[in-house]
């Protein structure tokens, strides 16, 4: 058994979930994947061997978690930037209607200074 083996066992699962999202937009259960694969891939092995197997599949599954959680953090910063990006765009648009703008452009950090002693003014 090699770790290529055990890296295409998600494959039909994933090309079915793909399907299924596209085609009837429903969900494929999982269970009916995993035991086809433990009937297909794991039932016949021997202890040392299934051992071996599950230490893979562990570093599988911490790497994919790993990684979706760093992803999703990537799609967090991704949105938070467009809506940010969207809200300037929306205050500006404002600004340019009412022929003034509420908002201040800081470019520089000695700007920033000066507004502040200002405001305290």
């Amino acid at each position: 058994m090699t770790s290529q083996d055990i890296s295409k066992w998600p494959i039909r699962f994933l090309e079915d979930c793909e399907l299924e999202e596209i085609l009837l937009n429903q969900s494929v259960f999982v269970d009916n994947y995993v035991s086809e694969t433990i009937d297909k891939n794991l039932s016949e092995l021997n202890e040392q061997d299934l051992q071996l197997v599950l230490n893979k599949i562990s570093n599988f599954a911490s790497f994919y978690s790993r990684l979706r959680v760093s992803a999703e953090h990537l799609l967090g910063e991704l949105m938070i930037s467009r809506m940010m990006d969207e809200a300037d765009l929306e205050a500006e648009e404002e600004a340019n209607k009412n022929g003034e703008s509420q908002l201040i452009k800081i470019d520089n950090p000695e700007d920033q200074e000066n507004l502040l002693f200002s405001e305290e003014e």
